[in-house]
């Protein structure tokens, strides 16, 4: 991530975590807060794409290796 909060990319768990990491939460879908969502920077290609590896996929992974949790 850079210097403007909201200028940031997520391809991997990891870009996730880091994300919730530093605003405390991050809302899946897009908000009424422009840019603070995954949705809005998430790459296509994890955005639930057909494979096994996106973002659907590792609300798990992500709370078993940050801590934090999912909620609707």
């Amino acid at each position: 991530m850079r210097n403007n909060p909201f200028h940031f990319y997520i391809e991997t768990k990891a870009d996730l975590i880091e994300a919730v990491d530093r605003f405390g939460f991050m809302p899946l879908f897009t908000n009424s807060i422009s840019g603070f969502s995954v949705e809005e920077h998430v790459s296509p290609d994890v955005w639930f794409s057909d494979s096994d590896d996106g973002v659907w996929e590792w609300k798990g992974p992500v709370i078993r290796e940050s801590g934090c949790a999912y909620r609707k």
